[in-house]
């Protein structure tokens, strides 16, 4: 059985840039990538539009880690669509801001 286990937070957030730039590369269904949680740690979600057609021939291979990071690839018909909230006044924006960075995308 393949491990499975996650990293930390840093560790993920040190490799994202890289990561997401491999991802895009690898697939053009690609639509986003971020850090999510993976099983007691945190790992990769790139999210895949299934809709969008690619040649027979590009042979597009799902990348499951990277750099011993896990990825997890969602699939989605449609593109994914980002949530953004504003804030009335700076005080609540930054009482509310990270939770309003963890639900940016929702997937």
């Amino acid at each position: 059985m393949e491990d499975v286990m996650g990293v930390s937070f840093e560790k993920a957030l040190d490799n994202v840039e890289a990561a997401a730039e491999e991802l895009f590369d690898a697939d053009p269904r690609v639509r986003s990538v971020g850090i999510a949680r993976h099983a007691t740690a945190y790992g990769f979600r790139a999210v895949r539009n299934s809709a969008v057609p690619v040649p027979l021939s590009a042979g597009v291979p799902a990348i499951k880690r990277f750099n011993d990071i896990p990825v997890v690839q969602v699939q989605r018909l449609s593109e994914p669509m980002g949530k953004l909230w504003e804030y009335s006044t700076p005080a609540m924006a930054s009482k509310h801001m990270p939770a309003l960075l963890m639900r940016c995308c929702e997937i």
